[in-house]
């Protein structure tokens, strides 16, 4: 019998007794169902390692506004060098495949955003060294945008879905940090109009033909980026500790 196979008795027609078991595969059960689109198989893909990343002790510091603000400053720093790489691989790889180029605009690209926190803290972008977990993480969006551009769709999809929490996080830290407006551009950047770059970007995925190989790309992708988040902060928490001890 076929895994999952369901069985469904048949009926003698002329007296209406049940004489045989046949096994009828879910797949012809489901057919006509709708296909999940790119980007619901994207959700329930990464589900699992989302919730690990949003869990960690890391995340629910910085979501609390409980990181000192050289901490805080830190973290921002290794995004910057994430964001840096991934959006100068979507201008270069965007320039010769329009599916890039349509999908992620320009308005989506959070680099700047970064460099005007860090600068507002302090930091020089120019000089920021990064950890090894964040070296590690930079040479797999590398190579995996030379191997099959699409993946980058992937490492964006993360990080721009990151902004679903970011207005809360940016709140917390305001008043953790007495900030006005500057210092947490990167995490509430769009404001009212996040959902409206949100939709633009998901609806470009889920139009947009892709390969077998190239959708499995994407979602490996962004596997790896939930995974690097929470290695940048196990790593960032040991400094933290090793400072206390």
């Amino acid at each position: 019998m076929e895994a999952g196979a369901i069985l469904i008795p048949q009926f003698d027609n002329f007296k209406g007794r049940c004489f045989k078991i046949s096994c009828i595969s879910p797949d012809l059960t489901m057919r006509g169902t709708r296909e999940m689109t790119l980007s619901e198989r994207l959700k329930s893909s990464t589900k699992p390692l989302h919730d690990s990343a949003e869990g960690h002790n890391f995340q629910r510091l910085l979501a609390n506004g409980l990181l000192s603000l050289a901490d805080y400053g830190a973290y921002l720093e290794q995004l910057f060098l994430v964001h840096t790489v991934l959006e100068k691989n979507i201008k270069h790889f965007g320039a010769n495949d329009k599916r890039l180029a349509s999908i992620v605009g320009q308005e989506q690209l959070q680099e700047s955003f970064l460099k005007e926190d860090l600068e507002f803290l302090g930091s020089n972008p120019s000089s920021i060294e990064p950890l090894p977990v964040t070296a590690k993480f930079i040479r797999k969006i590398e190579v995996s945008a030379k191997d099959n551009p699409s993946s980058l769709l992937g490492f964006h999809y993360v990080l721009l879905g990151s902004k679903h929490g970011g207005k809360f996080i940016a709140r917390n830290l305001k008043q953790k940090y007495s900030f006005n407006d500057a210092g947490t551009r990167y995490f509430d950047p769009y404001g009212e109009l996040f959902m409206q770059h949100w939709r633009s970007f998901i609806s470009g995925l889920n139009e947009a033909e892709f390969s077998e190989t190239e959708d499995k790309s994407i979602i490996e992708a962004a596997k790896e980026t939930f995974v690097a988040v929470s290695e940048v902060g196990s790593a960032l928490e040991s400094r933290m500790l090793e400072r206390a001890n």
